[in-house]
């Protein structure tokens, strides 16, 4: 199941339907990471949160052994604690960029908790607790990044077009129409300005002293978009609603 609907409803949605795997996918910054501990956190007490790359290896996700006096001792990674506790869930930032044996792993750890299970190198074979939950995202739609097995396995895919409009509200009452420019920056899907940039540059034009002009700010955050984030904040409506 696909489903574009406002924060609030979408947040409502996940709340009421009591499901074990998601796939919130949506541009950079819009909140897809918070959304998911969000909704997670009205039901468990642990979430647990990893984020993807290349680089992580599968021994980082499921545990290693480390050495204690004159013996070596299994060490949980993130995945067998979240996978153990039984208050916990699990966060899965930028599962399409995720190694090749990192997404066969995924294939057990999204698989449903009644047959789910994961071969450790201790001889132990790992079970998700009953209520075991998992949110997973991504930049783009599954069908362009994922395989047919792993989207088979999300019971609700939710789509984040745009940012958290509370969010948006913040900036604005921080600074007169940022959160309005980063806004209707999301419209075009060109040059969007992320929250997660016009914060850093609020926050360093609040620190600045006199060593900085807000252009001088502007550029060291927003790069070659400095003026016309600058000429935009200058000219779009001071909403602080």
């Amino acid at each position: 199941m696909a489903t574009t609907a406002k924060w609030a409803e979408l947040k409502v949605l996940c709340e009421q339907a009591m499901l074990r795997r998601y796939y919130i996918w949506g541009p950079p910054g819009v909140g897809k990471s918070r959304f998911g501990m969000d909704v997670l956190k009205k039901n468990f007490e642990n979430v647990y949160q990893i984020t993807l790359n290349d680089d992580i290896s599968v021994q980082e996700l499921l545990g290693h052994y480390v050495p204690k006096g004159n013996e070596f001792v299994w060490h949980d990674g993130p995945i067998a604690l979240a996978m153990r506790d039984p208050k916990g869930a699990l966060v899965i930032n930028e599962l399409p960029r995720a190694s090749g044996a990192v997404r066969d792993l995924m294939l057990a750890v999204l698989d449903d908790n009644s047959i789910a299970s994961i071969a450790l190198p201790t001889g132990e074979i790992l079970k998700p607790h009953a209520k075991f939950s998992v949110m997973a995202t991504g930049n783009d739609k599954p069908e362009e990044c994922l395989t047919e097995a792993l989207i088979d396995r999300f019971e609700l895919v939710l789509h984040l077009p745009m940012p958290n409009p509370e969010l948006i509200e913040k900036l604005n009452k921080v600074r007169p129409a940022s959160g309005t420019l980063v806004e209707r920056s999301y419209h075009s899907m060109t040059n969007f300005v992320s929250p997660r940039k016009m914060i850093s540059f609020l926050t360093l034009t609040a620190r600045r002293g006199d060593s900085l002009t807000e252009l001088q700010a502007a550029e060291l955050v927003f790069g070659s978009l400095a003026k016309e984030v600058m000429t935009a904040l200058a000219l779009l409506p001071t909403d602080t609603r």
